[in-house]
């Protein structure tokens, strides 16, 4: 009795092992060249005509937003840390407003 059962398991185990081994069919096809160039030119970033004191508004704008984020309780840990942060982001405003005249 106890014959049958190793055989019976050993006859399972070794199916098993058989049903394991990777067929030739699960290999990935290669993809064609024209698709992926296609891909390629869809994701690629336009550029948008912008002029320069428009450019300039949004980017000030955006610095004022960060002051205002900056300024509220929670957003760093040490008090230097915010007032060097707000004092930079004043600055770089400056500097925009100068591009912007």
């Amino acid at each position: 009795m106890e014959k049958l059962v190793f055989e019976s398991l050993d006859e399972l185990f070794e199916s098993k092992k058989t049903k394991a081994e990777p067929k030739k069919e699960d290999k990935p096809k290669p993809a064609s060249i024209d698709k992926t160039k296609a891909k390629a030119e869809k994701s690629k970033p336009t550029k948008v005509a912008q002029d320069k004191k428009e450019k300039a508004k949004q980017a000030i704008a955006a610095l004022k937003k960060l002051v205002q984020d900056a300024k509220k309780p929670g957003a760093f840990k040490l008090a230097s840390q915010k007032n060097a942060k707000i004092k930079e982001l004043e600055e770089k405003i400056k500097a925009w407003e100068k591009k912007l005249e």
